[in-house]
C-alpha cells in the first residue's frame, strides 16, 4: 500500500495516577498520498506555527499539514509560541482558543500588540461555534476560525486561502500553475 502510516499511541491514566500500556488507545490512520500540494501554492515555501496545547490535535494537524509539504513547528503553550515567533516570524499562526496560560484569544490580543506582527495571519481553533467567540477571534485579529473537530480538507482549504490572500502582491511564495504539455 503507498502512502504513510502513522500511529498515535494516547496512555490513560487511572483512578491511582499509574498510567499502564494495557489502556493504550491507539489512533491508527493511512494517509494514502505522502505529499499532496495545492495546484497554485508551492507550500514547501511556507512555515506554519501550531501553538495548540491539546498534545493529539496538534500531533494530528502537524503531521496533516506536513504532508501537504509544509514546514511546521509545533508547541504547546503561549510562552513557547511567543518564543518561536521571535526566533523567527512564521507565516501562519495556528493556535487554540484555549491555552494552559489561559485565554488563548487573550493571548493573540497581547501578542498583535506586544510584538511586531501586524502581517502575521492566525487562524483559531475553537470547541466553540458561538459568534460571540468567533467576533472576539476576529477582534483579536484572526484570519480564519475553524470549530473542532473538523474534516482535515476543512484545515486544509482554511490554510491555504488564508495563505494565498495573504501574499496577493507577492508572488514569490506562489508558484504558478504550469501549462500541461
Amino acid at each position: 500500500m503507498n502512502g504513510i502510516h502513522r500511529e498515535i499511541h494516547i496512555t490513560s491514566v487511572d483512578q491511582s495516577g499509574c498510567t499502564g500500556c494495557s489502556d493504550d488507545a491507539i489512533l491508527s490512520y493511512h494517509t494514502p498520498f505522502p505529499k499532496l500540494n495545492h495546484p497554485v501554492i508551492d507550500s514547501s515555501r511556507f512555515r506554519l506555527l501550531i501553538v495548540l496545547a491539546e498534545p493529539v490535535l496538534r500531533e494530528l494537524v502537524s503531521f496533516r499539514l506536513e504532508l501537504l509539504g509544509y514546514e511546521v513547528e509545533s508547541v504547546s503553550s503561549g510562552s513557547e509560541g511567543l518564543a518561536a515567533i521571535t526566533r523567527q516570524s512564521p507565516d501562519l499562526l495556528i493556535t487554540d482558543t484555549k491555552l494552559p496560560e489561559g485565554d488563548g484569544l487573550e493571548w493573540v490580543a497581547r501578542l498583535r500588540t506586544e510584538v511586531p506582527i501586524a502581517e502575521l495571519p492566525i487562524l483559531i481553533f475553537s470547541l466553540d461555534p458561538s459568534l460571540e467567540t468567533v467576533e472576539r477571534a476576529h477582534h483579536a485579529g484572526a484570519q480564519g476560525y475553524l470549530i473542532t473537530p473538523f474534516d482535515p480538507t476543512d484545515m486544509e482549504e482554511k490554510v491555504e486561502d488564508i495563505l494565498v490572500n495573504r501574499i496577493p502582491k507577492n508572488r514569490s511564495k506562489v508558484a504558478m500553475p504550469t501549462k500541461p504539455r
